[in-house]
């Protein structure tokens, strides 16, 4: 229910700088949150060392990691 949520959120930035779906960093950021994460820093932390099994449930397929900046910047 609160993934179907997230996802409905309006995203704010231009179609071209939308690398990473706004509502899987929403979501990965309530669960870093959830997880003791308590930064942008520690959210980047958490996905890089969940990648794997967030890739696994969500079909992620991204390039790269985003850096807790664009964290930041997506937020």
């Amino acid at each position: 229910m609160l993934e179907s949520f997230l996802f409905k959120v309006k995203d704010h930035r231009r179609k071209q700088g939308q690398r990473y779906e706004l509502g899987h960093i929403l979501l990965f950021s309530i669960l870093a949150i959830l997880s003791g994460g308590t930064s942008y820093r520690k959210t980047q932390k958490f996905i890089v060392a969940h990648y794997d099994t967030l890739d696994e449930i969500f079909d992620l397929d991204w390039d790269r990691m985003p850096a807790h900046t664009t964290i930041r910047d997506i937020i």
